[in-house]
């Protein structure tokens, strides 16, 4: 963190000797962003009687400017841990439905049909499954066992997976008979 180490709080905290007057229009500045101008505080609490003569003389007596880049560092930083966090959630459940599609691969392969599937489409589901879960883990692909892979053949596997999907969600739900 940007904390000024001779003091409890941080440098886009008040600062010693910062009036409360200071500090708000200090806030006020802060919190444009990356477009803020003493201008923009002018225009925005002229009521205040905020002349622009007395903001840049509290702006160079407190240090706005570097207070300021302390605090958009300090920002930064903390979009990147939500950014990352958010990540990390998005991998977790995206590998926990890969691991369902394994699930399912697998009892279907433990109760095959041979009139409803080839081997070939059974073997292809798991392996589907298993690299929609190294990608969400981001372990990476895995190459495929047949060298015919195509789109058209993922697709026809990931439109079953849904079909059947969606059959175990009615039955689970009892919407079918």
């Amino acid at each position: 963190m940007n904390w000024d180490k001779t003091e409890a709080t941080p440098t886009w905290g008040r600062q010693e000797g910062e009036t409360t007057k200071a500090y708000a229009a200090f806030c006020a500045y802060r919190d444009y962003g990356i477009d803020r101008s003493i201008q923009k505080v002018v225009n925005k609490y002229i009521e205040n009687a905020w002349s622009m003569p007395l903001l840049l003389r509290w702006s160079a007596n407190h240090n706005w400017v570097k207070r300021c880049a302390a605090f958009d560092s300090y920002m930064d930083k903390e979009r990147q841990k939500e950014y990352l966090a958010q990540t990390l959630e998005i991998s977790r459940r995206q590998a926990q439905s890969a691991r369902r599609i394994q699930d399912i691969a697998i009892e279907r392969l433990s109760s095959l049909d041979p009139i409803t599937l080839t081997n070939q489409e059974l073997l292809r589901y798991l392996e589907v499954g298993m690299r929609l879960e190294r990608e969400a883990l981001a372990c990476g692909p895995i190459t495929s066992s047949t060298e015919e892979t195509t789109n058209e053949s993922d697709k026809i596997i990931a439109n079953r997976l849904l079909d059947d999907l969606m059959e175990r969600s009615k039955i689970l739900l009892g919407q079918v008979d």
